[in-house]
């Protein structure tokens, strides 16, 4: 039993442990008419990730505070959303930050401070 045991959590903390340092990176594209955000996510690591949690900023006010995403974004790869209600912001004033779940455990996250989320 105790060998199973610590084999299982030991698995655990070895999916936990790679998926922070799984990279990703995220981007505002641009606001539609209706000054909805869409974002790209950019997932340059070894695991498929799940984001879960999305907070959007503008001028150090929360804009949006989305937790029911659910956004698939592939090992080594890019994915869009639009994220609706983040109200008119200036680019030099949006601030983006995520959690993203990755598909062997643990959690990861990445952000764009105000400023620096439009390329």
């Amino acid at each position: 039993w105790f060998t199973s045991f610590t084999r299982t959590q030991t698995t655990g903390v070895q999916a936990g442990a790679a998926c922070a340092t799984n990279r990703i990176d995220v981007k505002g594209i641009g606001f539609d008419s209706s000054n909805n955000l869409t974002m790209m996510v950019l997932n340059s690591g070894p695991d498929d990730v799940t984001v879960t949690s999305v907070i959007v900023t503008c001028g150090g006010t929360v804009k949006n505070n989305t937790s029911n995403l659910n956004l698939i974004v592939k090992a080594n790869n890019q994915n869009t959303t639009t994220i609706i209600g983040t109200s008119n912001c200036a680019n030099s004033n949006l601030g983006i930050s995520l959690v993203a779940q990755c598909s062997k455990g643990g959690t990861t996250q990445a952000a764009c401070p105000e400023g620096t989320c439009f390329w």
